[in-house]
């Protein structure tokens, strides 16, 4: 059975899965995921989507499929913003029985929680503009020549390279 959701809530109604296995198609608001905005350089902005294929296992409901996002980043190494699509291979096994055992309200589990674990699990830990970027954009300093005008300097060695020059002698 294959079920159309456009909403908050990402729920597998129990009894319908008895019957047959069921399809879950649909769009999260990101402001519905109440995601923590901790991270500066990372933030979902857009919707979700997600495409799920829930079966019964004896006594475990197993959950399959895609759920597909982009992140809005900022590159911790030349502080560009660009923009991150991310595409999780969703794999839950959810006990109905146990200590282990999945919360059950009105014969229905609710799967945002664990959508919303994995997309956290998905932030990358030092998002990069480009796997080739490795520092801050070149900034050109101005030093004053003896005229007054400003010139640019031609790749000047580095502040440890000057202190280097130092006798302490």
């Amino acid at each position: 059975m294959k079920k159309e959701i456009f909403g908050a809530l990402v729920e597998i109604n129990l009894k319908q899965l008895e019957k047959d296995d069921l399809h879950l198609q649909g769009v999260l608001p990101a402001e519905e995921l109440d995601i923590p905005h901790d991270d500066e350089c990372i933030e979902l902005q857009e919707q979700v989507h997600y495409n799920l294929h829930a079966s019964l296992q004896g006594h475990f409901v197993l959950i399959r499929g895609l759920v597909r996002f982009v992140l809005d980043c900022e590159c911790v190494r030349c502080l560009n913003l660009f923009r991150m699509p991310v595409e999780l291979n969703f794999n839950e096994l959810l006990a109905l029985e146990g200590e282990e055992s999945v919360e059950i309200k009105d014969d229905s589990i609710d799967l945002t929680h664990y959508i919303r674990e994995d997309i956290l699990l998905a932030y990358p830990q030092h998002p990069l503009c480009d796997e080739d970027c490795d520092r801050l954009p070149q900034m050109p300093s101005r030093k004053g020549n003896k005229r007054g005008a400003h010139v640019e300097s031609k790749n000047s060695s580095s502040t440890w390279a000057e202190l280097d020059k130092l006798k302490l002698d």
